[in-house]
């Protein structure tokens, strides 16, 4: 198992520490788990798990991710506080919201031109497949990008 030893003490911790610290804490109750169930979901001691709540080590990469899929969360979920997640998860929805009225409004747009249009039924579903094609295609291209 691959850790890195920490100081024993919160004032030789990072902010980020002391944040993964109790977030662990938190959310592990959240969910009714002992640190011996946390410890068996991520195949690791329950002295480890142990370890890491009380700041004498700092998981690896390898162990953070089980403990975030063992506790259903959201990767940044244990980095952050929680004004800090309630604002993140603001955003997402403001944004899913504005998306999600902006496809309602293309496709309103999209039916009043082919009702003008007099388009058959069949000519909207390859037009939609071929957008729907591209959107797809920018998307992949867009997140290689970043």
């Amino acid at each position: 198992m691959d850790t890195k030893k920490v100081g024993g003490n919160a004032k030789g911790m990072t902010q980020f520490h002391q944040l993964l610290i109790k977030n662990l804490k938190i959310y592990r109750k959240q969910r009714g788990y002992s640190q011996m169930k946390l410890a068996h979901l991520c195949s690791v001691s329950p002295n480890y798990i142990g370890e890491i709540e009380m700041g004498r080590k700092f998981p690896s990469a390898d162990t953070m991710d089980k403990i975030i899929f063992a506790l259903n969360l959201k990767p940044y979920q244990l980095f952050f506080s929680e004004e800090d997640i309630s604002g993140v998860d603001q955003i997402l929805q403001n944004h899913y919201e504005q998306a999600k009225s902006n496809v309602a409004s293309y496709v309103a747009e999209a039916l009043r031109i082919y009702q003008a249009t007099g388009a058959s039924g069949e000519q909207i579903q390859t037009d939609i497949a071929d957008i729907m094609k591209n959107m797809e295609l920018k998307t992949k291209s867009n997140s290689r990008d970043s």
